[in-house]
């Protein structure tokens, strides 16, 4: 394609959108509100970039068990439980109830300040 031909395909596509974006993001909602669960993989698809079937398995496996407190999903929860990943280099670890990973989070994890405040919780409560 010539740089002539992908200017003329870029301004097409711009003007596309613009007469179309309004419609196309209705659709979008309703398509959304109708298949939660493919709409849920999609977005850990996108998000964390992996293949569909570990978008599938990882959206499965989000409501199960938090793999570090045990705690079980289930229906009445406002939310399944939570994708965790590396934040340095987007790796997926597993599936976290939301307070362990805020707690993660908040810890910067950093696996010597987990460690020292295991003790100190062990050492203060027993």
């Amino acid at each position: 394609m010539t740089d002539e031909q992908k200017e003329k395909s870029r301004i097409q596509s711009a003007q596309w959108y613009e007469a179309n974006s309004k419609k196309t993001l209705e659709r979008l909602k309703v398509w959304r509100k109708e298949n939660p669960e493919q709409f849920a993989i999609c977005a850990i698809k996108n998000k964390y970039k992996v293949d569909l079937e570990t978008a599938t398995s990882l959206y499965l496996r989000s409501m199960q068990n938090c793999e570090c407190c045990g705690l079980a999903w289930c229906i009445d929860m406002p939310k399944r439980l939570i994708v965790d990943h590396n934040h340095n280099t987007g790796v997926v670890r597993g599936i976290l109830c939301h307070q362990c990973n805020v707690t993660l989070g908040l810890l910067k994890e950093d696996s010597d300040r987990i460690t020292k405040l295991l003790e100190y919780n062990r050492k203060h409560n027993g």
